[in-house]
């Protein structure tokens, strides 16, 4: 498989008239008959001398880190909205603190910060 796919890859440069020695770079999303430790693309352009770096695709690693990152997400709002609302529910004090620079930020006054249960779709601070 990757010898072919080296073949139609050498091939496609020489049709398009692109030198091979200028070739720096691969680019993929990882798969194994591309750049693989045997028998891929990549070691069969390396013992061809071409001298390339191996790149494995930004945008695939960045998709697969947000995927596990979202797998957390719900669990981690859930917790910071419900102990937010315990940190500034229980004292007077944190609720002013709180309360300035929300009024800079939206121009409005605040109501009370809501529990876990009264949320509200994605508006957790309501405006009078």
């Amino acid at each position: 498989m990757a010898q072919k796919l080296y073949d139609k890859v050498m091939e496609c440069l020489a049709k398009d008239g692109l030198s091979v020695s200028n070739l720096v770079g691969l680019g993929s999303d990882g798969a194994s008959a591309i750049v693989g430790r045997h028998n891929s693309v990549a070691t069969l352009m390396q013992e061809a001398q071409l001298g390339i770096v191996l790149f494995r695709c930004i945008c695939h690693s960045l998709h697969l880190a947000a995927s596990k990152a979202s797998a957390i997400m719900p669990t981690a709002l859930e917790f910071l909205i419900r102990e937010s609302h315990k940190w500034f529910s229980t004292s007077p004090k944190r609720s002013l603190t709180y309360k300035e620079p929300y009024q800079v930020m939206e121009g409005k006054m605040l109501k009370k910060i809501p529990g876990h249960s009264e949320l509200d779709g994605w508006h957790v601070w309501k405006p009078l």
